[in-house]
């Protein structure tokens, strides 16, 4: 007859917290290792151009690196590639995260598929409206917002590229990063937690007031879009129709005095937003099992006990530190 095991050599298995506390060290760790790369995958960039003398070092003094507006958005295109894309893949991998992230992809019909997508972007517009009402605000009390940068010219080929650097790659890389990894680590312990979280950090990760509340929005609408159809695909769509429709309307802006751009814009965006108020009324009739509340989570936890846990993980904490830093500094520049 063998001994009984004593009480403390019995392991304890994790709870809820402490799997959490894990996968939001994962998640800083992410979130730190993005931010670096989106700060200096650039520079190493035209650095390594210059070594290789594609470019002059006087060129990196130069707007736009002295390039044409094809050749600098290929080299834009590159190294966003290089921020938000293999940071991800490669801290995933070291973290033993070894699944797809561009999944679930659970067959949606081409019903819901086309009114969810109609919906996302009719909300992405209202979020404009939304912005710009706040963007209004932080005028009025004089807090700086910078300007966004121009990406494109009136050419077809700008138009093209532009379609393929601040449409189709966004669009992909960023919902792999936001819903495909952050969203999908956090779902076991609350889909609302998941949302909210991977939403707050995708906003923050465009790093000036100007996006930040318009992708917070968006960010809530892409997470619930995922949560409701277990489909990360019909987030990519929506994503890239509004960034398409952006860059599309920046284009024909072009052409425009600005008074006659602001009035199309305008029009745009509040029609495409009222029509996205009333296809999510019919979708809320036509397909309520999308609105119902899922209690699937393995290890769900209280809205506020996994904040605060999540909080307490060192990487994250200081992720958040960091994104924050940067919006204050892109402020004063």
């Amino acid at each position: 007859m063998q001994p009984p095991i004593p009480q403390w050599f019995i392991p304890v298995p994790p709870t809820g917290e402490d799997l959490l506390r894990k996968d939001c060290n994962y998640i800083g760790i992410l979130m730190l290792c993005l931010t670096a790369g989106m700060q200096l995958s650039f520079t190493l960039l035209a650095l390594a151009l210059v070594a290789f003398g594609v470019l002059s070092p006087q060129q990196l003094t130069m707007e736009n690196l002295g390039l044409d507006n094809t050749a600098f958005l290929l080299v834009y295109a590159c190294s966003y590639i290089l921020a938000m894309g293999l940071p991800a893949v490669v801290v995933s991998l070291c973290s033993k995260r070894r699944y797809f992230p561009l999944s679930p992809a659970k067959p949606c019909s081409g019903g819901v598929a086309f009114w969810l997508v109609l919906l996302g972007v009719g909300v992405c517009m209202l979020a404009n409206v939304i912005t710009n009402l706040l963007l209004s605000f932080f005028f009025w009390i004089d807090i700086p917002i910078p300007d966004p940068p121009q990406m494109i010219v009136n050419t077809p080929t700008s138009l093209m590229l532009g379609l393929f650097v601040m449409a189709v790659l966004p669009a992909l890389l960023e919902e792999m990063v936001f819903r495909g990894y952050v969203l999908r680590t956090l779902r076991p312990y609350g889909d609302g937690f998941a949302i909210l979280v991977s939403a707050i950090l995708f906003a923050l990760m465009h790093g000036n007031l100007r996006q930040i509340p318009f992708a917070l929005v968006v960010g809530l609408v892409l997470g619930w879009i995922v949560t409701a159809t277990e489909n990360i695909w019909l987030a990519v769509a929506v994503h890239f129709a509004n960034n398409a429709l952006s860059v599309i309307l920046e284009y024909f802006g072009l052409s425009m005095s600005d008074s006659h751009a602001a009035v199309m814009n305008v029009l745009v965006i509040g029609l495409v937003g009222l029509l996205g108020f009333a296809v999510a009324l019919y979708t809320y009739r036509r397909y309520p099992w999308l609105f119902e509340k899922r209690g699937n989570s393995p290890h769900p936890l209280s809205l506020p006990k996994a904040l605060l846990t999540a909080l307490r993980a060192p990487a994250f904490a200081l992720a958040l530190i960091a994104f924050v830093i940067l919006t204050i500094v892109g402020m004063k520049i």
